[in-house]
């Protein structure tokens, strides 16, 4: 049953813009995720038209106070007044583009009108934290971590899930992409398995553990961490049953940053 107030009543939330689609010539279905409600799918009217008041207020990923109409199958924006916008991201685009794919995730992931106080905050604290210049990949590998752990896809990266075998420094991990978890080198199952070294696992037990976006770069190569993304993203698209498109978008722009830098070593 919802929660909404009842049918044509206003009502506030603060939000944020994940996504959006025209709808109509002059209007455009904006995907909010608010803080009370969670997911909401709510209409612009006139947002596409040149001078309209409300566009500048729903660039994605603001975090908007937004006063709503309640509607059967799509609420109508009334009024959207801006509370965070994140400045640093219209400056770095590295940032901006993994902020999107945080947008992309939550799009993804969470659930209409299923509120996730948790998630509307660490949402709010990892865009600030990409605005202010932490890297962007440590944050989104971080973002991805927690976000598995709330939803309840908790990963155990301790121990083999196949013997429970707790792991010691240098043995061998494979983590499983069907089923996620750890496996050691006698449990592994050859088809769906990513070596990882001993490094990455130690770095990912610390992304788990810090409840705080990181602040620094983990003392791990670049191509390391890049493996951790590329294993978390094939395990989102799984559970997600579909491509994660802007994710897809850094691992494809990231690949033509590294063969561009290896070319012009001497």
């Amino acid at each position: 049953m919802s929660n909404l107030p009842p049918n044509r009543h206003p009502f506030e939330v603060e939000a944020f813009a994940l996504k959006h689609y025209d709808f109509n010539e002059h209007d455009r279905v904006i995907v909010l995720f608010s803080r009370k409600y969670g997911l909401l799918r709510a209409v612009a009217k006139g947002v596409r038209r040149p001078k309209s008041k409300l566009a500048g207020h729903l660039d994605l990923l603001r975090c908007n106070h937004v006063l709503l109409e309640r509607g059967r199958n799509l609420h109508k924006i009334i009024q959207c007044d801006s509370l965070h916008s994140f400045p640093g991201l219209t400056r770095d685009y590295d940032a901006l583009t993994h902020a999107l794919a945080l947008g992309e995730i939550m799009a993804t992931f969470c659930q209409e009108e299923d509120p996730n106080e948790y998630l509307f905050v660490m949402l709010l604290h990892a865009l600030e934290a990409l605005s202010s210049g932490t890297d962007p990949l440590t944050l989104l590998i971080w973002f991805e971590l927690h976000l598995l752990y709330e939803l309840g896809y908790e990963q155990d990266w301790e121990f083999c899930r196949g013997c429970e075998i707790d792991f010691r420094p240098r043995d061998y991990h494979f983590f499983d992409t069907l089923e996620g978890g750890l496996r050691c080198e006698d449990c592994k199952r050859k088809q769906s398995s990513q070596f990882l070294s001993y490094e990455q696992v130690a770095t990912i037990r610390d992304l788990q553990a810090s409840a705080e976006p990181p602040t620094g770069v983990p003392e791990i190569k670049h191509i390391a961490l890049k493996q951790i993304q590329t294993m978390l993203q094939n395990y989102l698209e799984l559970l997600a049953e579909k491509p994660m498109k802007a994710l897809s978008f850094l691992q494809e722009t990231s690949l033509e940053a590294i063969v561009s830098k290896e070319m012009r070593k001497p």
